[in-house]
């Protein structure tokens, strides 16, 4: 980029380029060089989250997450079509996509993160998500269940074995993969009221919270679980 005197650039510009500077004195004496300068954008996204949005399901259960249900406002340096976007699920991971579905009828903090390609430090907001069932499509589901100490270490239930609590369970419904924790009573009873997709196999993976159960005893999968009130036990060692 041959110029003289002062040069602006701006988003258009931004990565690397060669400049060739001039200098000329009062009597028409010039001499060049060359630099190579980069182009950044370091200013990030001023982002502002909504308190509370309402998310309705559709017809079929389901909503794609976008940043209009989270996002208030949203002002960048540079041109917004290139922003990007990454959403937080209920199991606190952020992906680049995001369903809403049955499991997740209720109110939910979720955070959006928002960055452009020119690596800007990731910016973040929260708001307060309603997601609501209007089409009532959605089918209510009751899973319950007590956790027992396995007293002989066969990860089987016997007759001997008294509930054990309060123990951290994470119940995740593998229609969406949502895990919801729970903590069961001091007897190891739990209950845990949902929602599912009628016309899916309602499926959940069970998973104690207790060190070692995984290689112990596995995580009980409770599969084709019939439609409305369903138990599953289990034995922790």
């Amino acid at each position: 980029i041959p110029f003289s005197g002062p040069l602006l650039v701006d988003c258009d510009d931004l990565g690397w380029h060669i400049m060739t500077c001039t200098a000329t004195d009062d009597a028409g004496n010039s001499s060049t060089c060359t630099v190579d300068v980069l182009v950044e954008d370091k200013i990030p996204p001023l982002l502002i989250c909504r308190d509370t949005t309402t998310v309705y399901l559709s017809a079929d259960g389901q909503v794609l997450a976008t940043p209009n249900i989270y996002l208030d406002t949203l002002v960048d340096n540079c041109p917004t079509d290139s922003i990007g976007y990454t959403y937080e699920n209920l199991n606190g991971e952020f992906v680049d996509s995001l369903w809403f579905t049955c499991s997740q009828i209720g109110g939910h903090p979720l955070s959006i993160e928002v960055f452009d390609p020119n690596g800007v430090t990731v910016q973040a907001c929260t708001t307060f998500v309603i997601i609501q069932d209007t089409f009532n499509f959605c089918t209510p589901f009751t899973l319950s269940g007590q956790v027992y100490q396995d007293n002989v270490e066969n990860c089987q239930f016997d007759s001997n074995e008294t509930g054990v609590g309060p123990i951290e369970l994470l119940i995740t419904n593998l229609q969406d993969g949502v895990g919801q924790p729970i903590t069961t009573s001091t007897d190891g009873t739990y209950t845990l009221n949902t929602y599912v997709d009628p016309n899916a196999p309602i499926d959940f993976a069970i998973a104690p919270q207790v060190p070692d159960y995984a290689t112990t005893c596995g995580n009980p999968l409770l599969a084709n679980a019939p439609m409305g009130t369903t138990s599953a036990s289990l034995d922790i060692p």
